[in-house]
């Protein structure tokens, strides 16, 4: 997520579609620094939970990929996140 400041953060979030609860964690992954663990918890159906990453002022002109990592009952998958890029003139 980026704002009209062009400060950024990654956000990995979570929906429960399943018929039971899940423990869920993981961690997001920046290269500008967006960067943080996410509280293992359990995530019972229906619901949705998001972790935010910290909210980073980012250099102008370089394109930045970014990743998050989800932990559910104990497997973790890693999924590309968008890509973030401030340009200035």
């Amino acid at each position: 997520m980026a704002n009209q400041n062009g400060d950024a953060q990654v956000v990995l979030v979570v929906n429960n579609q399943g018929p039971k609860g899940v423990n869920i964690g993981g961690w997001t992954s920046s290269q500008f620094g967006s960067n943080v663990t996410c509280a293992d918890s359990v995530l019972n159906p229906g619901f949705q939970r998001g972790c935010f990453g910290p909210t980073i002022t980012v250099p102008c002109n370089i394109t930045y990929h970014n990743s998050v990592h989800l932990t559910v009952n104990g497997s973790t998958k890693i999924a590309p996140a968008p890509t973030f890029a401030k340009i200035c003139s």
